[in-house]
């Protein structure tokens, strides 16, 4: 699969990112170049980027899941919780499921679910960016955790 010849952008995703879509989908603002991105997150990037670059459009949907009632375990039996939320995995699944029944195949950069390895010019270029993070300075953001002995 080569860059060009994409004429359809798609994709199926989730997220539980703390600061949800905003946050999710930060990471294709610069690629994650400040960061250490995974494989996944950088690949979709470079297809984006690279979409862009043909002046192709693109459109991001988002589905939401309302939040509900329930009872949920605790250390002592069951408690009612007011807004329990469920993990974005089921939605995800749900939706590749729908798009399987429709199209037989997974979407294009869904790449990993075709079991398939991503590109070349992919790899090599998330290789560098990991291999500048190697030598990037380093900003600490947390106390050390003091053990006591």
């Amino acid at each position: 699969m080569k860059i060009e010849q994409v004429k359809t952008a798609f994709k199926i995703g989730g997220s539980g990112a703390t600061g949800g879509i905003k946050s999710t989908l930060e990471i294709y603002r610069d690629g994650g170049v400040k960061g250490r991105p995974s494989i996944r997150s950088f690949g979709v990037w470079y297809f984006l980027y690279h979409t862009i670059l043909q002046s192709k459009e693109i459109e991001f949907y988002m589905i939401y899941q309302e939040n509900f009632e329930k009872e949920v375990k605790g250390l002592f039996g069951l408690k009612k919780v007011k807004n329990v939320s469920i993990s974005y995995k089921f939605i995800e699944q749900c939706c590749v499921e729908d798009y399987l029944s429709v199209e037989s195949e997974h979407p294009e950069w869904n790449v990993q679910e075709q079991g398939a390895d991503w590109p070349l010019e992919i790899k090599n270029s998330h290789a560098q960016l990991q291999a500048n993070a190697q030598s990037r300075e380093k900003k600490i953001k947390r106390k050390e955790v003091r053990l006591n002995k």
